[in-house]
């Protein structure tokens, strides 16, 4: 867990190559990013680290290295990515001219593809993701949510109440819960899963 001063562009990326790539096959890897995201001009989207300039995005961590890291994974290994920052659901496709936004929608599932990942992100690509001191004492909407969801709700309240928090159970929890506690102001996005196996996340 990286935070504050720790967070910074070089830490993340040596994280990302030393101690993931620890995981076995067998392992889950779950990334959670939660901060400050912003885009260029071409609509990347960067997560502004510890050590990024606010004003300039291109100083801050590319998402695209993320997703480069999680498609060298070992084939059979599972992976979640949850984004915690706003425009969380615009990420820029390869196949979108210059100045053309994606939905939040397609955006998601390309950022997914080819990597074998699940990912969920805190907000569609034109709203922004809140925090409070009312979420938990100051967590932003979506981490709020998921810290409810680890701790049974997801599985108490969506579930089948079997001391287990399951992918599935988490993101349908956190997908209801947002939307309830910022009175329809945010709305996570995620692929249609249609193809993806529920597995256990967490027991709580």
């Amino acid at each position: 867990m990286l935070t504050n001063e720790n967070a910074s562009d070089k830490n993340v990326r040596i994280q990302l190559n030393e101690f993931l790539k620890m995981a076995s096959s067998e392992d889950i890897i779950i990334i959670f990013l939660a901060g400050h995201g912003t885009q260029d001009n071409d609509q990347n989207l960067f997560f502004m680290t510890y050590d990024a300039d606010n004003s300039k995005p291109y100083t801050g961590m590319d998402i695209a290295k993320v997703k480069n890291f999680l498609a060298n994974r070992p084939i059979n290994q599972k992976a979640v990515l949850w984004l915690d920052i706003c425009h969380a659901g615009t990420v820029k496709s390869a196949m979108a001219s210059r100045g053309n936004q994606l939905s939040s929608e397609e955006a998601i599932k390309q950022l997914a593809e080819g990597t074998v990942t699940i990912v969920l992100a805190s907000s569609t690509g034109k709203e922004s993701s809140f925090e409070s001191s009312d979420f938990g004492g100051g967590h932003g909407a979506f981490s709020f949510a998921i810290i409810q969801a680890l701790k049974g709700d997801a599985d108490k309240i969506n579930g089948d109440d079997n001391g287990f928090v399951s992918l599935l159970e988490m993101q349908n929890f956190v997908s209801r819960k947002v939307v309830e506690i910022t009175k329809g102001e945010q709305h996570p996005t995620t692929p249609q899963s249609q193809n993806v196996r529920d597995f256990p996340l967490f027991k709580y």
